[in-house]
């Protein structure tokens, strides 16, 4: 096994790539990190921004984490990492997604949806599945890598789905198509091959609350593999992540390089920066969130106490009379 592992491996991989090593990107004081995501945030997902031309790339969507240490993982993953010592595989995901998805549908939940989107919506009540969050927009994704930690660095990663390549699905509709992870009714083992390399888009249900709030969408993929025409170096050009490093970093399919790749010729469905945000600027940044009414109420909505506001706000408009 290879000798590189934890958090220190992960934190010192991901500041060899970081943006904010782009001097043109302003992103060396707090100032200049929030007008950077301001700009991007303004345009409304339209034209370019001094974002998205660091990158290369465009549309771009977002993800925040409050540790730096903490690498790019599903939810099933970290929690089969937590219970079991076996190697993580498709197959073990597939199985113990599916006792997840049994377990909700014998308790009520699901009726009338597919699996796809019953997945969805365990992803944001906290069960475990191989769903990633991401947002459209980067202030929604700095709200969860500014929210808690303040003793650690966070990060904002950026990632760009590749569409430039007719043959990849770009995105995936799972209320009418079949879970492409699920095993082949070939073999009865195995995802499909081509799955394994996939890295694509799942649009929310508009019917939950918070997936508008956060602006939501999903990543969704196979496991990372090392391949001869897929690998990612570190530490020396021709020293590359191993099968037990990779998914350390990113358990999806997604490169992390220094610059940016033309996505046409690259053999990887999508492609990943990050952005270091320094602990002490967080609190500051939580203000200047909360400036734009992105708040932990915003972005979770309480609307499991609404009937109780509801009503006694109509007792005391009755009580004005």
């Amino acid at each position: 096994m290879a000798g590189r592992s934890g958090g220190t491996f992960v934190k010192e991989f991901f500041r060899d790539r970081e943006l904010n090593r782009k001097r043109p990107l302003k992103v060396d004081s707090l100032d200049g990190f929030w007008n950077l995501l301001l700009e991007d945030h303004q345009r409304s997902g339209t034209g370019q921004s001094r974002l998205s031309g660091a990158t290369a790339s465009y549309p771009l969507f977002f993800r925040g984490q409050a540790n730096e240490s903490h690498g790019i993982s599903t939810s099933l993953y970290r929690f089969i990492q937590g219970e079991t010592t076996a190697e993580i595989t498709e197959a073990l995901m597939a199985k113990v997604e599916a006792a997840i998805l049994a377990d909700a549908r014998s308790r009520g939940l699901g009726k009338g949806m597919s699996d796809g989107h019953l997945l969805m919506l365990l992803q944001h009540y906290g069960s475990p599945t191989r769903l990633l969050d991401v947002s459209t927009g980067p202030m929604e994704a700095l709200f969860f890598a500014t929210e808690g930690s303040d003793a650690f660095d966070g990060r904002l990663f950026i990632f760009k789905v590749n569409n430039e390549r007719d043959e990849w699905i770009i995105d995936r509709d799972l209320a009418t198509d079949p879970l492409p992870w699920t095993p082949s009714t070939i073999n009865g083992r195995h995802a499909r091959s081509d799955w394994t390399e996939e890295v694509s888009l799942l649009a929310p249900l508009p019917i939950d609350p918070r997936m508008g709030a956060q602006e939501s969408r999903f990543l969704v993929g196979g496991l990372i593999r090392a391949s001869a025409d897929r690998n990612i170096h570190f530490q020396g050009h021709n020293n590359f992540l191993d099968r037990y490093e990779l998914p350390q970093i990113t358990t999806l399919s997604v490169a992390f390089h220094k610059g940016p790749t033309k996505l046409s010729i690259t053999p990887w469905h999508a492609l990943g920066w990050t952005i270091r945000i320094p602990a002490q600027w967080k609190p500051k940044l939580r203000e200047r969130l909360e400036g734009i009414h992105i708040t932990r109420d915003s972005m979770y909505p309480p609307f499991a106490t609404v009937q109780w506001g509801s009503a006694q706000a109509g007792r005391n408009a009755l009580h004005t009379l």
